[in-house]
């Protein structure tokens, strides 16, 4: 627990960011001092992509370095709790999704942060959530796979890229969904799940519609079975949703990831940072960037509705988490 001092400390510093910071992304200039961005992934992920391509815009408008920061471990536990010892001065960041955020305490009693220790920045892309099949299973959409699980002899496997994620989470649901007992298989990764789904060796996965998935997907290396969502993906028109489908019907997930601050980091230097964000996000290459690599660029969104958004997914995912009855433990 922090102490009463501790507490007085960081109010102490967020006091003189204030004084100091607060006119805007103008007055930021005027500081030589780089922000930086924690990444709670080693280098070369989506996360640490996707940090890397917006902190050269964000550092042009706001005219200072802006350097990125893997700090790997726990779930994402590492990054979030390297932010939560710094100074809630508005120079330090965190690029984060709901696996970092929001299922990793939800999930792990040893984790003690909360989501709404983290206030958004920014949400700058969104990606959709898809159910795929390794090549040898004989069925094409959900309602498929629903029959066949239910006449299987044994339970169908399915992968993750790792215990607590969204990935792990939405699988269970999916089984939940359909009736059947689905036995997770964590992996360290994407790349470990992927070439066991393509060797045959797990039957299902849940992952994201990024390029990599969707380049098996186009070569016929895994079969989709429904992008778990109400609407079809500009990114891949062609895939059916789990709306389509009478097994999945209603499911509604995509995973977003973006830039987080501390919550205690007083308004002014919050709302600079959401211009300078807002204005970084817009530019053409960065959009199309985001989109290359497999995610759809978030629309336009004010301060309100980002925090709604983070709000109302935190809510969602852990009533998601404790209806499954998941736990991680350790």
């Amino acid at each position: 627990m922090k102490s009463k001092n501790f507490h007085l400390t960081r109010r102490g510093v967020a006091a003189l960011a204030l004084a100091g910071l607060a006119a805007g992304p103008a007055a930021w200039a005027q500081d030589a001092q780089p922000l930086t961005i924690i990444v709670p992934y080693a280098a070369g992920g989506p996360s640490d992509i996707s940090a890397r391509r917006i902190a050269p815009h964000l550092s042009k408008v706001l005219n200072k370095p802006v350097v990125v920061q893997n700090m790997a471990g726990a779930g994402g536990a590492i990054g979030a709790q390297k932010l939560l010892s710094s100074p809630p001065d508005g120079r330090t960041l965190f690029y984060g999704s709901p696996n970092e955020l929001i299922l990793v305490p939800a999930l792990n009693a040893a984790i003690k942060y909360k989501p709404e220790e983290f206030v958004p920045v920014g949400f700058a892309s969104r990606t959709p959530m898809i159910l795929v099949a390794r090549t040898g299973l004989p069925m094409k959409n959900p309602d498929e796979l629903q029959k066949y699980a239910k006449a299987a002899t044994r339970e169908l496997t399915y992968g993750s890229v790792g215990a607590g994620s969204l990935q792990h989470v939405l699988g269970a649901h999916v089984g939940a969904l359909m009736g059947v007992k689905l036995l997770h298989v964590p992996y360290k990764g994407a790349a470990p799940m992927n070439n066991d789904l393509l060797g045959q060796q797990v039957d299902l996965a849940v992952t994201t519609l990024s390029g990599g998935t969707l380049g098996y997907v186009e070569g016929g290396k895994m079969t989709p079975l429904a992008l778990l969502t109400r609407e079809r993906s500009p990114l891949a028109p062609s895939l059916p949703t789990a709306q389509e489908s009478h097994a999945l019907k209603g499911a509604d997930f995509t995973i977003w990831g973006g830039l987080f601050v501390l919550a205690g980091t007083p308004a002014p230097l919050v709302e600079s940072l959401q211009a300078a964000f807002r204005e970084a996000i817009a530019v053409t290459t960065l959009r199309a960037g985001i989109q290359a690599g497999g995610g759809e660029p978030m629309p336009p969104m004010t301060a309100a509705d980002q925090q709604k958004l983070y709000r109302d997914d935190a809510a969602r995912y852990a009533k998601l988490v404790k209806d499954l009855n998941i736990r991680i433990d350790q």
